[in-house]
């Protein structure tokens, strides 16, 4: 896979699965944050996924009332993780890029339902019908990069006008509005946009109009150039061993899609900034965490920037970043005002975990659920998936099996990988089904399999049309 994958959802617990709604509990207040089974879910977590380093902020009523550094930030010079690392954000930049269109709409410059040729005149004849909105929700059709295996180099510097060419080349998925598909290439897009419609540079515009107004000092656009103190260094593991990220040219790196630097203090900062309403009025922050409306008027759990959950009969928002040599993850309670943010130095890290366990530790009501089994109507799509999750012990997948995103999602270096990681499991039992429920034009199954005297999570998303499976997680409970 190549380093602008910024949303690997590789045999993790990633943002894009959708879990069944829990059952109604009686809120429990917070739990004192300094517990030490706060340090002991995530240096367990650490050494399970062999993270060599990780920062984790906690707010709760917009106060940070825990922030921490574990691990190492730089394991050549021995650096330890501070509360004040400054990582690499991946798709977290998201939601920044979709706070900037909404600014320019602010200020007169677009509409969210205008025409994307309206702004972009050389864009090309099958785009005449995607709106900002569509590249906003990961509906306009414009496929990711590696998705229609475009030779973008990592290593070159692009002009904009050379990456909106690049993109404009990739024949559309679909028609616009017609489904959920995520998209890196369109928020690339949007952040060109943000450069023409507003006359100053992405970086600078992020930079004026928000990171410095919250005072996000550590917070910036990707560079190679200049010093930014405490700064990590990113890793990846390669057969087992722990290496250096590749290197990237900044052109392809601090794009609109992923390509922002921050810290957990910095983000906490963020956070504050969403629970207070401030930049747009709250019929744009409603906008933003609205399930985006498909053209046959069923609607899937995203946003603009922000995947769209559901926990005690109400709403919480979180999303994931992966690139190559950190990986993120935000989650935010709304109702109870529980926010968790947490920040890694390995591409193949999976914070959900983590930030989904610290909340549950903060407030039990936030656990994850206590599923019970349900009865098995698709006993096919249960065998195929065991067949799958078969094919990685032998690190091999079938092409068949997979949609173009879904097979796209997993290099020969990745396989290679989970292949090590499947070698050593017992033989697989009993698949029982938890849940099933239509999210769009997916349906999302979840499963606990039996690995020995364990039991881990299976989670499944089959589209609709084809029946090829589309995202995949698998992880002890």
């Amino acid at each position: 896979m190549s380093p602008r994958s910024h949303f690997l959802l590789v045999l993790s617990l990633a943002a894009a699965f959708l879990p069944s709604p829990l059952r109604a509990q009686e809120d429990e207040p917070a739990t004192d944050p300094s517990q030490p089974a706060i340090d002991a879910l995530v240096k367990q977590q650490m050494d399970e996924q062999r993270i060599p380093g990780l920062s984790l902020a906690v707010t709760v009523d917009n106060e940070l009332i825990f922030t921490k550094g574990y691990g190492q930030a730089n394991v050549e010079l021995q650096s330890p993780a501070l509360a004040e690392s400054v990582y690499e954000v991946a798709s977290l930049t998201k939601q920044f890029t979709a706070m900037s269109i909404l600014l320019l709409a602010q200020d007169g410059k677009l509409s969210l339902d205008d025409l994307i040729t309206r702004h972009l005149p050389e864009a090309p004849a099958a785009w005449s019908k995607i709106t900002i909105r569509h590249l906003l929700t990961h509906t306009s059709g414009v496929p990711d990069y590696d998705d229609a295996g475009h030779p973008l180099d990592p290593r070159r510097d692009y002009t904009e006008d050379e990456l909106i060419k690049l993109a404009a080349e990739l024949p559309l998925k679909f028609q616009p509005g017609v489904r959920w598909s995520y998209s890196n290439t369109g928020y690339v897009v949007l952040g060109i946009l943000v450069h023409r419609l507003s006359g100053k540079e992405f970086g600078d515009f992020l930079r004026e109009r928000i990171f410095g107004r919250l005072h996000m000092g550590s917070t910036r656009l990707l560079t190679d150039t200049e010093l930014v103190p405490f700064r990590a260094a990113g890793y990846q593991l390669e057969d087992g061993r722990l290496r250096n990220q590749d290197w990237m040219s900044p052109t392809v790196g601090n794009t609109g899609d992923g390509g922002i630097i921050s810290s957990v203090v910095d983000l906490a900062k963020w956070e504050g900034a969403i629970q207070s309403g401030a930049f747009v009025p709250p019929a744009q922050w409603k906008a933003i965490f609205t399930p985006v409306t498909l053209n046959s008027g069923k609607t899937f759990p995203y946003g603009f920037g922000w995947f769209i959950r559901e926990q005690n009969g109400s709403p919480f928002y979180e999303h994931s970043g992966h690139l190559q040599g950190f990986a993120a993850h935000i989650l935010r309670f709304p109702r109870t005002r529980v926010s968790v943010i947490v920040l890694a130095n390995l591409g193949q890290a999976d914070p959900w975990q983590i930030a989904h366990g610290v909340a549950g530790l903060i407030r039990p009501d936030l656990k994850p659920p206590a599923d019970r089994p349900i009865e098995d109507h698709d006993p096919t799509v249960t065998d195929s998936l065991r067949q799958i999750l078969l094919g990685f012990r032998e690190g091999d997948l079938k092409e068949d099996d997979f949609t173009e995103e879904g097979r796209n999602a997993y290099s020969d270096e990745m396989l290679a990988t989970q292949k090590q990681r499947f070698a050593n499991l017992p033989p697989f039992g009993t698949f029982e089904l938890v849940s099933r429920a239509e999210v769009g034009d997916q349906t999302e199954y979840r499963y606990w399999v039996h690995v020995g005297d364990a039991k881990w999570l299976l989670e499944a998303s089959i589209d609709t049309d084809s029946g090829k499976v589309e995202r995949l997680g698998f992880n002890p409970l």
